[in-house]
């Protein structure tokens, strides 16, 4: 998948404005777009994603993206955090995405939100993208990491 975010913005729990291009200054982000702060499968998902970012297999940046705005930010927050060993690490925001979902294309069908993983390197192209309209099929860690396998590969010479 080689398509093209907006500089989408989010929202922090504090309400503060946050730039998706600022999340990618320092390189690559994944992504994890839940369906709402009360989808459990989006919040088993989010914690165990954590958890490969806090035991080093996921390497770049994570960011947990919940519809709404600060307040299901921060309800997000408290929830994977509750269940995470050591709660979030250092560097995993969690932020609401207003209208972000729709603009990075996890709109809904028959009323149901989207969810989604997506790799997105610092010029917001995507460069891996696991969507669903089932929470429990957004999100797959092996697939997840042969994506960051193959974004960190050389490229072949020609």
């Amino acid at each position: 998948m080689a398509d093209d975010l907006p500089d989408l913005r989010f929202t922090d729990r504090h309400g503060h404005s946050v730039a998706l291009s600022r999340l990618l200054a320092s390189g690559p982000a994944v992504l994890y777009f839940l369906r709402a702060a009360s989808c459990p499968p989006c919040l088993a998902h989010a914690r165990r994603l954590v958890a490969a970012r806090s035991a080093g297999r996921v390497r770049p940046q994570v960011v947990l993206v919940t519809p709404g705005g600060a307040r299901e930010a921060a309800v997000v927050e408290r929830r994977v955090a509750s269940r995470t060993s050591g709660g979030l690490p250092e560097g995993v925001p969690v932020l609401a995405s207003g209208d972000a979902h729709r603009a990075a294309g996890l709109g809904r069908t028959l009323g149901l939100q989207h969810s989604g993983t997506l790799v997105v390197d610092p010029q917001r192209t995507i460069r891996y993208a696991l969507t669903a309209t089932l929470p429990n099929r957004s999100y797959d860690e092996g697939d997840l990491l042969a994506a960051l396998a193959g974004l960190a590969a050389p490229e072949p010479s020609a």
